[in-house]
């Protein structure tokens, strides 16, 4: 993106954002893997994507899990690596700023990844789940993905 589509994106937005304020609603934010492309989170499809290298069926169910549960976390351990590393970028900002402003008032997410919290985002669901929080099957309960101050190797 030039400077000249830069500065025309941001014109739109705040001509989004005048919109929506006047409205006295706050907005709903639907976002997906493409929001975090740009932290170098690649997207779960296409090229480079986790399900080019791990096929769905053989990871991402219950089943897969329950039966072979070692296989499963490689994977799992190997997509935190990534998340722990990426950060919030310009979009997870500005959705945050809009969100502050009274813009936007809950952000629904398919990600993962918790950077719309680490840009300050507040109101956040999380379709999929979180990779702060795990939940265990049997019996069922929450607790953080780790201990805090535990390392991810």
């Amino acid at each position: 993106m030039d400077l000249e589509d830069a500065v025309m994106a941001l014109d739109m937005l705040d001509e989004l954002a005048a919109t929506l304020k006047r409205s006295r609603r706050g907005a709903v934010v639907l976002s997906g893997a493409g929001i975090s492309v740009s932290s170098d989170i690649p997207a779960f499809r296409g090229g480079e994507g986790l399900w080019a290298r791990y096929d769905p069926i053989e990871y991402a169910t219950i089943e897969a899990l329950e039966a072979d549960p070692e296989k499963v976390w490689q994977m799992l351990w190997e997509l935190d690596e990534v998340l722990e590393t990426a950060q919030p970028n310009p979009a997870h900002l500005a959705i945050a700023e809009l969100q502050e402003l009274g813009v936007v008032s809950t952000i629904i997410t398919q990600n993962v990844d918790a950077l719309h919290q680490e840009a300050g985002s507040e109101d956040v669901v999380e379709l999929h789940g979180s990779r702060r929080t795990l939940t265990c099957l049997q019996p069922r309960s929450t607790g953080p993905t780790r201990p805090s101050g535990t390392a991810t190797t």
